[in-house]
């Protein structure tokens, strides 16, 4: 039963770490499209980044 619990525990660890990931990728495409676009769209960049951010928290 120990090494059920400890498997769990490292899958849940490798979960975090792939959303971890992927939110930093959606961090980067954000970061690099206010860049392209200006300062005039940095309101609805952030807030679309910050939708994905609470949606990958939730999974």
């Amino acid at each position: 039963m120990r090494r059920a619990s400890r498997l769990s525990t490292v899958g849940l660890m490798t979960g975090m770490d792939a959303r971890d990931t992927e939110l930093k990728k959606e961090l980067d495409a954000t970061l690099h499209a206010r860049r392209e676009l200006g300062e005039e769209y940095e309101s609805a960049l952030v807030d679309s980044f910050l939708e994905k951010a609470v949606s990958y928290t939730h999974l």
